[in-house]
């Protein structure tokens, strides 16, 4: 039979129930099973977690996945930690880009994603989706517009790659091309996003055959799938922004649903990279007006103040599509070189 001494404690420092002085058994776990870090017999803590901080399915408090896998095609509830990439070049507090490309009809071929993950050196990922016939969506990690141009190479030779392995994005009724961005790019409080995010819903409604005429798509597909909020551009912006809010929906052209990004969703699906990069340099013109101009002078302003900028794809590409003829530098008017074919899959 054990001794205890006058403070009840054995030999060994333990208590009648088997717990030390600090209330803990000889595994080293209190009353409850937690050891002093404030973890179980299986490593996790009161809510689940493991020290890294992802539960015993892998995932984080926010939703995150541990072990984002690259050599397949991942289920479409995957959502990886997210890695941001900028340049030395980009200002503190960038506009992050993250697309998300649809391919259709070349199949859901493990082997394609695995190459073309390779190629762009896993800053993608890629998972199934229930819209394609027989395709997946590419996701990229957010990246500012000049890291996105730093790989344009390498995202030509994925399409390249892609349209040799019989998929198509532009030339299916299928494939949209999407785009988020951070909302904490446009300002530093709720209030100034906001204000900000509510300017960009004005030029979408005032701007929305312009935008149409760029994204390349049907009436009939936008209307399924990133469809117009149809808000009056007379009435106050806050009150639009409000009212589409209160959608719950993320089928609309500029989706608002998101807690940390807005995704601009008309754009139909490209292999293009002259149409690709032309899409992410149209989205950065955007958000960067924004963020720069009040309110008095937003209703004075037409599509090309919106769109003026030096980048020789959106620029070429607004010269095709009849948007914009010239583009400005100082007070000289240049003439584009054309660079995009009649076709939009310039390699098939």
């Amino acid at each position: 039979m054990k001794s205890y001494n006058e403070d009840g404690y054995d030999k060994d420092g333990y208590d009648i129930n088997g717990y030390d002085e600090n209330g803990y058994d000889s595994y080293g776990y209190n009353e409850d099973g937690y050891d002093k870090d404030g973890y179980d017999s299986d490593g996790y803590d009161e809510n689940g977690f493991d020290d890294e901080g992802y539960n015993e399915d892998g995932y984080d408090e926010d939703g995150f996945s541990r072990n984002p896998t690259f050599q397949w095609i991942n289920d479409y509830q995957l959502k990886p930690r997210p890695t941001f990439y900028q340049t030395k070049n980009d200002i503190e507090n960038p506009l992050y880009m993250g697309f998300e490309l649809e391919v259709d009809k070349g199949g859901r071929r493990d082997s394609v994603v695995t190459k073309i993950c390779r190629i762009l050196k896993n800053k993608v990922y890629c998972k199934y989706d229930g819209s394609l016939d027989n395709g997946f969506e590419i996701v990229s990690y957010p990246e500012t517009l000049n890291y996105h141009t730093e790989q344009k190479e390498a995202y030509e030779n994925t399409f390249k790659y892609l349209i040799n392995k019989d998929y198509r994005s532009h030339d299916t009724i299928t494939c949209g091309l999407h785009i988020h961005v951070n909302k904490n790019f446009f300002g530093s409080n709720e209030k100034e996003i906001d204000l900000n995010i509510a300017k960009i819903l004005y030029i979408f409604e005032k701007f929305w055959d312009k935008f149409v005429t760029f994204s390349r798509r049907t009436d009939e597909n936008l209307n399924k799938w990133a469809k117009r909020y149809n808000l009056d551009i007379n009435e106050n912006l806050l009150d639009n922004l409000k009212k589409s809010k209160k959608t719950y929906e993320r089928y609309y052209a500029v989706n608002l649903q998101n807690e940390h990004t807005i995704e601009f969703r008309m754009f139909r699906g490209t292999l293009n990279i002259n149409t690709f990069m032309a899409t992410l340099q149209l989205i950065d013109c955007i958000c960067n007006f924004v963020k720069n101009i009040d309110i008095e002078k937003l209703q004075q302003v037409c599509f090309d103040q919106i769109v003026k900028s030096n980048f020789k794809e959106l620029n070429e590409y607004l010269q095709r599509k009849e948007l914009k003829v010239v583009f400005f530098e100082g007070e000289e008017v240049l003439k584009m070189p054309c660079l995009i074919t009649d076709e939009e899959e310039v390699f098939v």
